[in-house]
């Protein structure tokens, strides 16, 4: 059966993917009844940060494990993903998502993502199949998939004027937006919202993944 996979990169917003964004993103799809899996890379964590002092500290952990701890036991490999079998992609954010996935420096505009998830995000574009991003998975998408497209691309992270220009500084069109809103860019199939990175309440953000999730859903063929 077809599902919409949800790309995590481990638990928490400091050193994975955010808490909030990658349950509420499951519970609205759930709630329309449309079948989801969630998707990592077999690798070890970059770093491991207490989410209290934000200080990192020395510990090696899995990324599929900590994953887990969101997505369950049946947790999918993205290698052994078929590409034809999912109807969408959602990318939960956090900078967890950044330091895992990719390799980047946002001070010198140095950014570079992982192989694997970049050749999976460029499929999924060329097959023309929708994908909803939160927070910071759009430098994910813009830095992989704004060279495919004919026109830059429509993306939203909030409100914060840096992070815009350094997200405008990949070729993509940055939309201001609040933590309740999300970007619809019917072109390119994107849908983005800012997720907790405004940090807002549980409330706001819920709308904002709501209104994410009905975008993706409008946009799948």
């Amino acid at each position: 059966m077809k599902s919409f996979g949800i790309l995590l990169a481990g638990c928490g917003f400091w050193d994975g993917s955010d808490v909030w964004e990658s349950v509420l993103i499951s519970y609205f799809l759930s709630r329309r009844k449309m079948p989801y899996s969630f998707l990592t890379l077999d690798m070890s964590q970059k770093e491991v940060v207490d989410h209290i002092t934000a200080n990192s500290f020395p510990q090696t952990r899995s990324l599929l494990s900590e994953s887990a701890r969101i997505g369950g036991s049946e947790m999918k490999i993205l290698e052994d993903v078929a590409l034809e079998q999912l109807l969408g992609l959602f990318i939960p954010g956090g900078w967890g998502l950044l330091k895992n996935l990719s390799e980047f420096d946002l001070e010198q505009n140095s950014f570079g993502v992982d192989k694997r998830v970049k050749i999976f995000l460029r499929s999924i574009h060329r097959r023309k199949k929708p994908m909803g991003g939160c927070g910071l998975a759009t430098f994910l998408l813009a830095f992989c998939l704004n060279d495919l497209s004919g026109s830059p691309i429509n993306l939203t992270l909030g409100n914060d004027a840096k992070l815009s220009k350094k997200l405008e500084g990949f070729g993509v069109n940055h939309v201001i937006s609040k933590a309740s809103e999300a970007v619809v860019d019917k072109e390119h199939k994107i849908v983005t919202t800012p997720g907790t990175l405004l940090k807002k309440n549980i409330s706001e953000v819920s709308s904002g993944i709501e209104n994410l999730v009905l975008g993706v859903l409008e946009l799948t063929c």
